[in-house]
């Protein structure tokens, strides 16, 4: 063609086309001519891949998992932090609940004392109080002990113990008073 591009026979380093007698010829060419050297071109023609398939999936194969791998290592400590976070919170729930619960009973509690009524019931079983008009009974046994539900201190952190008599309670008080520290 004038003035276009040469065509592939006049390109330098372009000759014609070899076919695979004349590439075996040259490769034979350049060793020693014995009878080795052209089994072994006969043998490494068998083993040839045809263009590298085999190696290329397992490659593709390989580059997969690689990335399956970093993907999972990347998702690994987002999904142990998700999941201990769902954790947590189900135990603030549990929690919520648990104090809710405690809640009702206090404010029930709050509402029965607000009663006049259950208020007397209670100052009566629990201090021995009558109302005015009406005469109160103790049993006394020959041993000295009341009969029925026993009057009960209570101490400052909320347990109820047995003092003793009120003058021994005093008399501790005092000796206590006296005590460094």
């Amino acid at each position: 063609m004038p003035g276009g591009r040469p065509t592939g026979a006049s390109r330098p380093g372009r000759g014609t086309p070899r076919t695979g007698a004349a590439r075996d010829r040259r490769a034979s060419a350049g060793s020693a001519a014995s009878p080795d050297s052209a089994t072994r071109v006969v043998h490494s023609k068998a083993r040839v891949r045809p263009s590298g398939r085999g190696l290329g999936l397992t490659r593709r194969a390989l580059v997969l998992v690689a990335v399956l791998a970093v993907l999972g290592l990347a998702y690994a400590r987002s999904l142990t932090l998700y999941l201990s976070q769902q954790r947590d919170i189900q135990e603030t729930i549990a929690a919520n609940d648990a104090r809710a619960a405690e809640i009702e009973r206090l404010e029930d509690a709050v509402a029965r004392w607000s009663d006049p009524d259950y208020v007397r019931a209670q100052a009566r079983a629990r201090l021995g109080w009558v109302l005015p008009g009406e005469i109160g009974y103790r049993i006394v046994t020959g041993d000295g002990t009341v009969l029925g539900a026993p009057v009960e201190d209570v101490v400052a952190d909320g347990s109820t113990e047995d003092l003793g008599p009120w003058y021994a309670v005093v008399w501790s008080s005092v000796k206590s008073a006296d005590l460094p520290g």
